[in-house]
């Protein structure tokens, strides 16, 4: 029976050089030491633990250098100050808060949720207890009555989690429709202005203004005998996002063809089905950069043992080199499984390279997958049926320690044999099956402990193999938590095939673009089920392909041309658009890379004063210029909020004024896509796969504002684009480039006159290759064509 031990009071007990710590007392007589302490001049943290203790893995670094805040002593009270926040704890009641610059509370125990019989609808600081023993610890904390609460990790069901209670426990979800996520993150963001990161790898649960407690506090529950915590104040939320990576880690930049197409399916059941899809897209004239070998590239019953299944797959060296040929890299399916019945599984047990079970020996697990459909059904199963019922369970599998060092080297030197065969990267399925039973014999980490931490030190592992081997890392990773940016990219897991799972995946994106997780695709067509319609694999294929990474994969076929000629035209259309943008997409990986910053952003990330704003959850901008809006639904319209501002249409290049909420027509091959004001926009070629040529020709795309800024990166340099109205028009300058750049201002007027260097230079009856000049239609804005070095003038 579980009982809890409240906190009562506290005795101050020393400064520390960061903050101060105190005693803790609970009401039947356990003893704890409380930490409060500054990590910057914006974040404090707190600790409430038995001992001082050091993680294994810990989730979070320090910064070398720490705040020293000013400490004053009152009547049963202690301040610590730092920048523009000062901490107020009173000893007895025990209770503590943190102030604004204007002394307001931003963040507060919650002492006053009280019923009408004076008992409290929430729990104070306390110790939870199992038969005596410390089994977890919960506090409260006060909401205001308009606050609203976001981020979690990659949560499908609602963008403000108030009123929910959120679990954080990794789960294979099994669709995206439930509370259950593949990655869940105990970092939440608050409209009020500040973010929480709770730093422990054990079971959470997080009352977020949930009715069954209560509506005015955030409960809070760790299954740990330590409470650690750390508060950010922002107020920007993009502060705090980059705060969450001072503190976790930044998200390396992913090398560039990853922001290519990804084709893939459950599963190409020869090589023979893999090069014809190969072959398929060079003719159709698809843009596409990986080609992806799901779950069956193994032997049946050998997942996933890392081995080929030649029979399927002759000569996968000569196979893997004729894709390198035609300009695609490869990517195989992996699970973190050791199956038994294999030799793997008999070097792994000689060795004690698995989780162990309470009884000490090799822990097998039933791993959720299935046994191959092409022997029993003639190739038809997974193509024609859409989901795994049916099909014999796969033979249960041990996992591998990642906590053991030459457990980790082991099976990366499997992933190098892999990458040294021909393959260049790596999707790491799973990741969220340790039981809670389950120990390490290495480091005796336990299951709770190490459950959801599995996620980062099996992504890692395989990450670093494609770091050492490419120089930039790469995995296309389902599970994560705390520190996963640092092993990029994710996807969304396994949406259904209607609408309202694209609909819940596209909210986890964004539920997980709060969270700290700057790269994430999703599958276009959704995963399972029966064969989208053309009209849903359609719209889901424009979403995709205006997400920050785009794959298509499903348990049926997901190449365009399975879904009719309009199929085949609308996916070109929008692949092609996504290569034009790679260098639009891959300034915004840097940016993400140093700053924290998401490619996918809420409009609440880039509107945070528009309290509309916080509550749209069915569009994003793509990095800061452009507006995705999908269709959700069948019909061939949605209603669009676009804020306070100028927005162009991209299709039609109709101008509106926000804030405005658009009824908007989209036929098929429309997705309503926008151009914010002061938008720069570097446009590249269109290419068959990266690296097909060298790009050394953008256009620019700018629709002008009072001033616009844009930072173009790449491998090579960083070239600076700026724009700015004069009272003549606009001026236009960049740094020093080696490219060669064209112009495009739109949503503006014919101009008079156009200088470049101060020459003038004639308007054009059209814009010919290498001829230095302009044009103005009303469609396509200004066209203009000058060499370097690029200074401009635009005089209306």
């Amino acid at each position: 029976m579980t009982t809890s031990e409240q906190v009562i009071g506290a005795a101050f007990l020393r400064q520390t050089p960061s903050g101060a710590l105190f005693r803790a007392t609970t009401e039947g007589g356990l003893q704890a030491t409380i930490a409060i302490e500054f990590v910057f001049d914006d974040t404090v943290r707190f600790r409430m633990f038995q001992e001082d203790t050091q993680p294994l893995f810990p989730l979070v670094q320090l910064p070398a250098a720490l705040p020293c805040p000013t400490l004053e002593q009152g009547d049963g009270v202690v301040y610590l100050s730092a920048g523009d926040l000062r901490c107020t704890v009173h000893l007895s009641p025990f209770q503590w808060s943190i102030h604004d610059a204007g002394g307001r509370a931003f963040w507060a125990e919650q002492r006053n949720d009280t019923n009408v019989r004076g008992g409290s609808n929430v729990p104070a600081l306390s110790y939870l207890l199992d038969e005596g023993n410390i089994a977890g610890v919960a506090d409260s904390f006060a909401l205001e009555p308009d606050d609203r609460v976001y981020g979690f990790g990659e949560k499908f069901f609602a963008h403000d989690k108030r009123g929910h209670t959120i679990s954080t426990w990794n789960l294979d979800a099994y669709g995206v429709e439930t509370e259950r996520a593949y990655k869940n993150i105990p970092f939440f963001l608050c409209d009020q202005g500040y973010g929480v990161l709770v730093n422990s790898t054990a079971r959470m649960r997080h009352a977020v203004g949930d009715p069954d407690y209560s509506r005015a506090s955030y409960v809070l529950m760790v299954e740990d005998r330590t409470l650690d915590y750390f508060v950010i104040r922002g107020p920007s939320f993009k502060h705090i996002l980059r705060r969450y990576a001072d503190l976790t880690g930044y998200a390396p930049v992913p090398p560039q063809w990853a922001f290519g197409l990804w084709m893939s399916r459950c599963y190409f059941h020869n090589r023979a089905l893999a090069e014809e899809v190969a072959q398929q897209l060079r003719t159709l004239d698809i843009p596409c950069d990986v080609l992806v070998f799901d779950g069956y590239w193994v032997r049946d019953a050998h997942q996933c043992d890392l081995l080929w299944d030649e029979e399927r797959f002759p000569n996968p060296r000569e196979m893997l080199s004729g894709l390198k040929a035609q300009g695609f890299k490869s990517c195989v399916w992996e699970g973190p499984f050791v199956p038994s019945g294999t030799a793997m599984f008999d070097e792994a047990q000689q060795a004690g390279f698995l989780l162990k079970n309470p009884q000490g020996e090799d822990y097998l697990i039933n791993t959720g997958l299935v046994m191959a459909s092409h022997n029993q059904e003639g190739f038809q199963g997974q193509e024609t049926a859409g989901s795994f019922d049916g099909l014999p369970p796969a033979p249960p599998a041990g996992l591998p320690d990642f906590t053991n060092p030459d457990a980790m080297r082991w099976i990366q030197e499997k992933h190098e044999a892999l990458m040294e065969l021909g393959v260049d990267v790596f999707k790491t399925d799973f990741g969220e099956q340790v039981p809670d039973d389950a120990v390490s014999a290495y480091s005796g980490i336990t299951g709770i402990e190490l459950h959801n931490l599995y996620s980062v030190l099996y992504n890692r592992a395989v990450f670093e193999v494609t770091r050492a081997r490419n120089k930039q890392g790469l995995v296309w990773a389902r599970s994560g938590y705390t520190g996963s940016q640092q092993y990029p990219v994710h996807w969304g897991g396994d949406p259904q095939t209607s609408y309202s799972s694209m609909a819940g995946t596209l909210r986890g994106g964004l539920s997980l673009a709060l969270s700290g997780i700057p790269f994430w695709g999703h599958d276009i067509g959704g995963f399972f089920g029966s064969r989208p319609t053309p009209r849903l694999y359609i719209r889901w294929a424009e979403f995709g392909l205006l997400s920050p990474l785009a794959r298509c994969h499903g348990t049926t076929p997901r190449e365009p041309w399975a879904y009719g000629d309009d199929a085949v035209a609308i996916f070109r259309k929008y692949a092609r658009l996504r290569y034009q943008l790679i260098p639009y997409l891959y300034s915004y990986a840097h940016e993400a890379s140093q700053t924290g910053l998401p490619l996918m952003r809420p409009l609440l990330l880039e509107f945070q004063c528009d309290p509309a704003a916080h509550a749209v959850d069915s569009q994003f901008t793509l990095g800061e210029w452009l507006m995705v809006a999908p269709v959700l639904t069948e019909r061939d319209e949605r209603v669009i909020y676009l804020p306070a501002g100028k927005w162009l249409d991209y299709w039609t290049a109709e101008v509106c004024q926000g804030p405005l909420y658009l009824d908007y027509e989209a036929p098929l091959d429309r997705l309503p896509l926008f151009l914010r004001e002061g938008a720069v926009v570097p446009l590249g070629p269109v290419l068959s796969y990266i690296g097909e040529k060298k790009v050394d020709r953008l256009d620019v795309l700018i629709f002008p504002a009072e001033s616009s800024r844009f930072t173009l990166k790449d491998d090579d340099e960083d070239v600076q684009i700026r724009c700015d109205a004069t009272q003549q028009g606009w001026e236009i300058a960049t740094g020093q480039t080696t490219k060669t750049l064209r112009f495009r201002l739109v949503g503006v007027g014919c101009p008079a006159r156009i200088t470049a260097n101060g020459t003038e230079i004639p308007r054009l009856e059209q814009n010919e290759a290498g001829q230095i000049g302009w044009t103005f239609t009303p469609a396509e804005g200004v066209t203009i064509t000058c060499p370097p070095p690029y200074m401009l003038t635009v005089e209306r």
